[in-house]
Parts: C-alpha cells; sequence; structure tokens
C-alpha cells in the first residue's frame, strides 16, 4: 500500500479511498439498485462520479472532492441504509432509571426509538415514515408516538416513558 502524500484522497491509494468506496457502493445500490464504483483503493473516473452524485444528493458542492462534510455525508448515508438493512433482535423492555423520551431529546435511545418507529411504519400504513435517524427527538417522532399511545390505549402525550416504551417494543417485536 502505498502511503498517503500530502493528504490527497484523490491522488493516494489506500485503505481510507477503499472505506470510501465501500459506503458509495451501498448508497449506489440502495438507490439505484446496481453500481460500478469498484473497491481498489484509487480514486478513479466511477469513485469521482459517485462523490459527485452523494454531493449533490446530500445538497453539497458538487466537486468531486471529499471534505469533511461530503465525507460525513457519505459516512451517514451509508450508515443509515447499513443500519435499516439490519436484521431485527427483540427488543428489551425500559431500562431501569431511563430518562423519558420527549421533544428535545437527543441520544442513542432515540435514535433506536427511530428505528422502531420506521420498522413499525414498514407494517403499519397509517404510522408515518421516520425521516431520519438522527438521535433528535422531534416533533414528527411525538406525533408519530402518539398515534402509537392511543392505539395501546395509553395517554397521549408524545413522550416514551416505561409504558409507552413496552407498548412500542410488544409491537416491534412481534414482527420480527
Amino acid at each position: 500500500m502505498t502511503p498517503i502524500t500530502n493528504n490527497d484522497i484523490t491522488t493516494d491509494y489506500n485503505d481510507h479511498v477503499r472505506e470510501l468506496q465501500q459506503y458509495l457502493r451501498v448508497i449506489r445500490r440502495e438507490r439505484d439498485g446496481e453500481t460500478d464504483v469498484p473497491i481498489d483503493g484509487r480514486f478513479g473516473p466511477l469513485t469521482t462520479a459517485a462523490v459527485r452524485l452523494s454531493q449533490e444528493e446530500g445538497g453539497l458542492p458538487v466537486n468531486g472532492i471529499v471534505d469533511r462534510a461530503t465525507w460525513e455525508t457519505i459516512f451517514a448515508d451509508a450508515q443509515q441504509i447499513i443500519y435499516l438493512r439490519a436484521l431485527p433482535t427483540p427488543v428489551q423492555g425500559f431500562g431501569m432509571g431511563q430518562p423519558s423520551l420527549r421533544v428535545g431529546s437527543q441520544n442513542d435511545s432515540v435514535r433506536f426509538l427511530q428505528v422502531m418507529l420506521g420498522a413499525l411504519a414498514v407494517r403499519f400504513a397509517n404510522l408515518p415514515r421516520e425521516q431520519a435517524l438522527n438521535g433528535i427527538y422531534s416533533v414528527a417522532t411525538a406525533d408519530t408516538v402518539r398515534l402509537l399511545q392511543q392505539q395501546a390505549g395509553l395517554a397521549t402525550t408524545g413522550i416514551v416513558d416505561k409504558p409507552t416504551w413496552d407498548a412500542i417494543t410488544i409491537l416491534y417485536n412481534q414482527g420480527i
């Protein structure tokens, strides 16, 4: 492997380019159904074209250069696809001492809640699809939680407390 020279991802042959290419392949397969991005560690024309397309889709300057914003967008897009395609595992109940989740909460528990809500939205047509797996409890997340609370006969607060978490996990676990 040639060492990185001048930290120029466009000319270096290295594992960083391979990693980028793997993420680009995940994204292109998901969005286009196929891809021609190689995993060869070289930042060639096919890799550049895929970077430009990701920049365009992400609302970034389209220049084919992988700066921090481009890298973070590609990484996040690929991770979201990988995360959504992962096999679900049974979810445990609300943790002892776990704080309730509400609008403004921001943590991994919210991200996991968003994953479960997304899985439930695939099964139940009346549930809106979560737009982002960003770990931020939004008004849209609260609205979806209210629908589930209503169906479960719970107070429709939009706050995920132990009874709400248990109702959501029961529905989620039934679908796997």
